[in-house]
């Protein structure tokens, strides 16, 4: 088949007769030896290095106070809604921070807001552990997402800065790895601490590995955002891109208006929005179990304490591991089987089936989940259906979705990921309000907000059918000239 006769709209690629296409340069670096794309792999992979280590840094801090709950809620005289609010006002400002975080990284580079940023988180945890009331801890927590927002955004476009666009799936698959244990085994760490030696010491382990996170940025994150030959592989970062302060980039204006508007504009594309929903589904079904696994577990009949309340997330580790070991490879290999059958021809919509597995699995989270909440089941079967499944499905689901709006739309995967993480942040948010009051209110008890949440994360799911019958690509081609298959060239 001729490429003429083919509708190549963007998503839509023209592979090998195994399925895989061939890895193009692109963005095409530069002569330049200290271009990013230009350094050497052990360079690259140190950058990666930094960022993942203070990525998993900030989450630990930010995501990981729910096993303190019983001992917050005693001294400061909380109910379970104060408290859930605790991890609901980090949540939500951990959201939208991003949208002056983005243009800041681009106007003075990525290396001089994670130096300014790394500080800051530092002197929260300081504030957070010297709060001695609700509304100063509550204070802290707020500007501690503000400053930690850095590990939603700095991280992905490091990665669009160094690596090719054949590399950026898998480099970003490691970023979550990073960002999901944080949230995983944080809560490990402050229930063990807090069960040994009180609730401020872990947001004093927390400023002291802050602080080892300052150290680790000042050197070993150069500059990723300047280009300043040798062939491709073999630069390295220049002294100045070791500078803690870049000048100001003159286009500072265009980036302020591109970097607030774009993901404003983006957030009305079907697909992109859509992405964003299935990121916010089963990453808020974590913070569902998050947010309750004291108020449960802690109760009768099961009375744990902080360490053994904070020793459960082992099973969302469990399943995360599971997840990202399978969801990749299982993806491609439904997408390069139906581009054989094709004769060729790749479509976006062509890794779509491989959701409805872990679909499955994050329904039984959930019903599992719910029931068990509400029946008292032993506490294997909560750890088990509901948080194993729960792990399983937020690095499964999300990767796959996110993957699709990627491959549909390339130049805007940093946009993408702030609208996704909008999405899921101000949906985890409202959770703190309503969770703990229906559970209590309802006849159904625990039920209902499993079911609500059931709904709020299959609901968007079904949406995939039409996707993948037609209307995912007829998408594609409405939104083929569109300023957004651009925007790449305008950074």
């Amino acid at each position: 088949m001729a490429s003429h006769d083919i509708d190549l709209v963007p998503g839509t690629e023209i592979m090998s007769e195994t399925g895989k296409a061939k890895k193009a340069l692109i963005p095409c670096p530069s002569s330049d030896p200290h271009d990013p794309l230009n350094w050497s792999t052990i360079w690259k992979l140190t950058v990666m290095a930094s960022q993942w280590l203070f990525t998993w840094i900030s989450v630990t801090g930010a995501l990981s106070i729910a096993p303190m709950f019983p001992l917050l809620g005693q001294e400061f005289h909380l109910n379970n809604n104060q408290l859930s609010l605790l991890t609901g006002i980090t949540v939500i400002t951990l959201g939208f921070a991003n949208f002056f975080i983005v243009p800041l990284s681009n106007i003075f580079g990525r290396r001089s807001v994670s130096l300014v940023f790394s500080v800051l988180i530092m002197l929260t945890c300081i504030w957070q552990a010297l709060a001695t009331s609700h509304r100063s801890l509550l204070a802290a927590r707020a500007l501690n997402g503000l400053v930690c927002a850095t590990s939603e955004s700095i991280p992905v476009q490091m990665i669009a800065d160094v690596f090719f666009l054949h590399e950026r799936g898998l480099w970003t698959g490691v970023y979550f790895t990073g960002y999901f244990l944080g949230a995983f085994l944080g809560p490990v760490m402050s229930g063990s601490i807090a069960a040994h030696h009180g609730w401020k010491s872990f947001f004093w382990l927390e400023t002291a590995l802050s602080a080892f996170a300052i150290l680790l940025i000042a050197l070993t994150f150069p500059e990723t955002n300047s280009i300043v030959p040798p062939p491709v592989g073999k630069g390295r970062p220049s002294r100045h891109q070791f500078m803690p302060v870049q000048k100001a980039d003159s286009r500072w204006k265009m980036f302020i208006v591109r970097d607030t508007w774009t993901p404003v504009k983006v957030f009305f594309n079907p697909i992109i929005f859509w992405a964003g929903l299935m990121l916010a589904g089963p990453a808020d079904l974590v913070l569902f179990f998050n947010i309750t696994e004291s108020v449960i577990l802690a109760a009768p009949p099961y009375s744990f304490n902080p360490e053994q309340v904070g020793y459960t997330n082992f099973a969302f580790v469990v399943g995360a591991v599971v997840g990202l070991a399978t969801a990749g490879p299982y993806s491609d290999w439904i997408a390069a089987r139906a581009t054989r059958k094709n004769k060729g021809i790749r479509e976006a919509e062509m890794r779509l089936p491989a959701l409805w597995f872990y679909m499955v699995i994050t329904c039984l989270s959930l019903i599992l989940g719910g029931l068990a909440y509400q029946r008292q089941w032993d506490w294997g079967h909560i750890i088990v259906w509901g948080y194993g499944f729960a792990g399983l499905s937020v690095t499964t689901v999300p990767t796959i979705c996110i993957a699709y709006a990627v491959d549909c739309y390339k130049p805007i995967s940093g946009e993408i990921m702030v609208v996704a993480t909008v999405c899921k942040n101000f949906i985890a948010f409202s959770y703190s309000y309503w969770i703990f009051d229906i559970a209590h209110t309802s006849k159904d008890g625990w039920i209902t907000p499993a079911m609500i949440i059931f709904a709020c994360t299959v609901g968007p799911a079904l949406f995939a059918l039409p996707l993948y019958y037609g209307l995912g690509k007829k998408i594609r081609r409405w939104t083929a000239k569109s300023s957004l298959h651009r925007m790449e060239d305008m950074i």
